[in-house]
């Protein structure tokens, strides 16, 4: 017998198939014995964790997913867009642990991640931060804000407030 289920994924369906063999010898057990611990959703049994980096230096999300029968698909989100594995963002999953590995993180990198577990019998979820502190040293503050411009002589005196944190 087949079965099959279709999936709607961010942008793409997916189609979901399983096989199910029914043995015909005497050993196999009747149908009402049947063995369901393979029809189940993923479930996650280590979720991910709230993380803070310094800018430039790498960061690795991870979790651990337990499934049983056939590998969920995993699929990653930050801010609710699904992440593509490529240069920036390295997608691993070895049937039990799924990572997201950020080279060298910046500005752009903080916010809300997600890791998406999927089977053909439903799906789990689970979400961290990542924040990412920028470098204040003088020059990049001075790269950022340099708006004022010069100074002219008798005109009005300008001063500026530099402060690190929370607003």
């Amino acid at each position: 017998m087949l079965v099959y289920k279709v999936v709607y994924v961010g942008a793409a369906y997916i189609l979901w198939i399983l096989c199910v063999l029914e043995a015909a010898s005497s050993e196999s057990s009747s149908e009402d014995e049947k063995d369901t611990t393979e029809d189940r959703p993923p479930v996650f049994t280590n979720n991910l964790v709230d993380l803070s980096v310094s800018e430039g230096q790498p960061a690795v999300l991870e979790c651990c997913v337990s499934s049983a029968g056939t590998a969920p698909l995993i699929i990653w989100y930050k801010n609710m867009q699904i992440l593509r594995s490529g240069t920036e963002y390295q997608q691993t999953y070895d049937g039990k642990v799924a990572q997201l590995r950020i080279g060298e993180t910046s500005s752009e990198d903080a916010g809300k991640y997600e890791c998406v577990a999927r089977n053909a019998f439903g799906k789990a979820s689970c979400l961290c931060r990542l924040t990412v502190q920028g470098s204040l040293s003088y020059n990049s503050l001075k790269q950022r804000f340099s708006t004022c411009g010069p100074r002219t002589i008798g005109g009005p005196r300008r001063s500026a407030w530099w402060s690190a944190g929370k607003a």
